[in-house]
């Protein structure tokens, strides 16, 4: 098995050779395609994705040698700016904090840094014309186009078989093999694609169904419109309720900033949609269990709904408690709460918190691990990812930002923002191709 992966790494170092550029769409079809089980073992105790992204900075680093990139370039970038003092604040919580594990915690901010910070840093430090932007965004598309067409199969024929055999060859628990590669919820068969797991695959999927449909909007492209409508079915056979709550507020926010002509297709549309699967939902009993999915992530906040038919994920109560207690936990320490990492180890030490089970929600991770300046971390997080690509859109697509980061929001409010570097690679993805110098120093 490391015959291959090695084959991977030796793909993406022959092309940085040639472009640092060709090893960030390596990096692309790797954390969309390959799950991130796979190890670098016995060769080295990393992930495969860890390993492309060593490859890439050290790529970068010559970039810098031969001054294809400049240092004062890459500083005076806005964009590298923002992530630096992002990687700082997340920094200074666990110097002011109160930590359970200082040592522990600043490896997680290493290894946060190396997996979710540097990639979008050598990212905008790679891209310099108009085709590089075309090639990381046919990268990101083609990977996602691949993901969803390859999750519809694996509920097609009932198995994933891909991920299955991963499993089998890293996982430890045979028990979770089945559980990890399909999934049920209130009876219907849900699925990962290519991800490790349903939870990871549903934050996943909004943010790619905002990209893909923006370009289908800027293009019209038949490819982009397939696209789009594989990963909305992709957002339901996944079976999370946190995937079609973001889903279907992205879907609100679009209908009101779009102009009456397109109101007037949408409602029509959505009309014979929605009257068919209610039609169908309604009156085939087979389809019982997806109404049931339905109407609990419609009304996600009755928990009766959710008990009744039998969903399972997390109740308004707990969500609650998720956004108050945290304030209990850090009492002792308000301003800087426990240091970046803290509801990991807390976890990793302790197992399930009995409040806070594993502190699902940004509120619980940024008041936990930051307190008040936490708060003001992940606040200033979104702001600037939102300041960047807000002017970069055409004028009649302006409200595509905005649909990003309420996204976002949505996914990170319910289950954390476990997937930082997609959000920091599709808000990048939003800037018109015909505009790379706002992807430059």
């Amino acid at each position: 098995m490391i015959a291959i992966w090695l084959v991977v790494l030796g793909i993406t170092f022959v092309l940085c050779m040639k472009r640092t550029i060709y090893g960030c769409c390596m990096l692309v079809y790797a954390r969309i395609l390959i799950p991130d089980i796979v190890r670098l073992t016995p060769l080295a105790d990393i992930s495969l994705n860890t390993g492309i992204i060593g490859v890439i900075g050290i790529f970068l680093f010559r970039d810098l040698l031969f001054q294809k990139v400049t240092l004062n370039g890459l500083v005076n970038d806005k964009y590298i700016r923002n992530i630096l003092f992002f990687a700082i604040l997340l920094l200074l919580s666990i110097l002011l904090g109160t930590c359970l594990n200082f040592s522990n915690q600043i490896g997680y901010l290493k290894q946060y840094f190396i997996t979710d910070l540097f990639p979008p840093i050598a990212v905008v430090a790679s891209i310099r014309n108009n085709e590089d932007a075309r090639l990381l965004l046919k990268s990101v598309l083609i990977a996602v186009l691949i993901n969803t067409v390859y999750g519809i199969f694996t509920v097609i024929i009932g198995t994933n078989p891909y991920l299955f055999f991963l499993n089998l060859y890293y996982a430890s628990d045979f028990s979770k093999l089945i559980d990890d590669s399909l999934s049920s919820r209130s009876g219907i068969i849900g699925t990962s694609s290519t991800f490790r797991h349903a939870n990871f695959w549903g934050t996943f999927l909004p943010l790619a169904f905002v990209l893909v449909f923006y370009y289908y909007r800027l293009t019209k492209k038949k490819l982009f419109l397939w696209t789009t409508i594989f990963t909305s079915i992709c957002i339901f056979i996944c079976t999370k309720r946190t995937a079609m709550v973001a889903f279907f507020l992205t879907l609100l926010m679009y209908f009101w900033y779009a102009n009456p002509k397109v109101k007037k297709n949408i409602i029509i549309y959505s009309f014979i949609g929605l009257l068919g699967v209610l039609l169908l939902v309604y009156f085939v009993p087979q389809l019982e269990s997806a109404k049931n999915l339905i109407e609990s992530s419609l009304f996600f906040w009755d928990d009766s709904l959710r008990d009744k038919h039998d969903v399972g994920g997390s109740s308004m109560s707990m969500r609650i408690n998720q956004t108050l207690y945290p304030w209990v936990m850090i009492s002792d320490n308000i301003l800087f709460g426990h240091g970046f990492g803290f509801t990991a180890e807390n976890f990793n030490t302790f197992g399930l918190h009995p409040v806070m089970a594993n502190f699902e929600t940004i509120l619980a991770q940024a008041v936990c691990n930051g307190g008040l300046l936490g708060i003001f971390t992940w606040i200033y997080f979104f702001v600037f990812n939102f300041n960047y690509s807000k002017n970069s859109v055409p004028a009649h697509l302006r409200q595509f930002p905005k649909l990003l980061n309420l996204c976002a929001l949505a996914i990170a409010v319910a289950n954390g923002l476990d997937v930082v570097l997609f959000y920091f690679l599709f808000n990048l993805s939003l800037i018109h191709i015909s505009e790379p110098t706002r992807l430059r120093r």
